[in-house]
């Protein structure tokens, strides 16, 4: 149970609103090619946290400064690759779902 939920805090980022994100909350805007991430707290006044990039080759997501900063600060900078990592794989699954 400890490690079931150890799991669950390393996909958690928290937006400077102080709302705690994780893939299945996110509200993810599909455009052409790219998608924006957005802070699901209605009052944040931030909005998008973040842009997620596809092509053939990569995938790419990219925090907002700010946002990537303020998480840096609590999980270090090796824990917050991993995380985006993660968060990667997940917006993607979360994307072709949607789409299918």
């Amino acid at each position: 149970m400890k490690r079931q939920q150890l799991a669950m805090t390393d996909m958690m980022l928290r937006c400077i609103c102080g709302q705690v994100l994780t893939p299945d909350v996110m509200i993810i805007k599909v455009g052409s090619g790219s998608a924006e991430i957005h802070c699901p707290n209605p009052r944040c006044r931030l909005g998008i946290i973040g842009t997620y990039t596809e092509s053939k080759i990569r995938k790419k997501l990219r925090l907002v400064k700010m946002v990537e900063e303020y998480n840096m600060l609590f999980m270090g900078s090796e824990d917050l690759q991993d995380t985006l990592r993660h968060w990667e794989r997940a917006i993607t699954d979360k994307i072709s779902r949607n789409n299918s």
